[in-house]
């Protein structure tokens, strides 16, 4: 028996679609009855190639934990374990360029309450923070797990699915939020 971590996973995921999708129907509301000058605000200060650079670290973090089950199922357990740990290094790194960037931008006076959309990047960029944060420590749990030899197939299922799912949403929040 697998458990049910795989298939809890995946009604987690299933619900937080839901959620993420009343704060994009709410950036899409704005987004598209809002002023000119709300949206151009923020427009000019943010800066788009870390956006970029941070996606790729999410979508690299997927194919190292693909690889690092491929390795587990043949019973590498070692390598499964140093891609967990690889891409929760990478995914240290995203937490740390998002709060630089916030950083950035709050010392330019642009905060969460300048106007609608800085609400709307803050609330949908957190959200997907908090995702990142999240799946850190599902990274360190199997990481650790692995290096003690003490790994299993529904753990390995889980965090994968949990991170091909924040691959896709950084890809949709970087279109959505940065190049929109």
């Amino acid at each position: 028996d697998e458990g049910y971590a795989p298939k809890s996973m995946l009604l987690y995921i299933f619900s937080e679609l839901f959620i993420l999708s009343a704060f994009f129907a709410s950036y899409w509301v704005l987004r598209l009855h809002g002023t000119t000058a709300d949206w151009h605000a923020l427009a000019g200060d943010v800066n788009i190639e870390a956006p970029v650079i941070l996606t790729a670290l999410i979508i690299l973090s997927s194919v190292l934990v693909h690889k690092g089950n491929g390795a587990l199922e043949a019973g590498d357990k070692s390598t499964y374990a140093n891609m967990n740990l690889a891409a929760l290094v990478l995914w240290l790194v995203f937490i740390v360029g998002t709060c630089m960037q916030y950083a950035d931008l709050i010392g330019q006076g642009i905060v969460m309450g300048t106007n609608a959309y800085t609400t709307a990047f803050y609330a949908i960029t957190g959200i997907h923070l908090s995702h990142v944060i999240m799946g850190v420590v599902l990274f360190a749990a199997a990481g650790l797990q692995g290096l003690k030899g003490k790994t299993n197939e529904s753990m390995a299922k889980s965090t994968a699915a949990f991170t091909h799912f924040v691959s896709v949403l950084s890809i949709f929040v970087l279109l959505q939020i940065f190049y929109w």
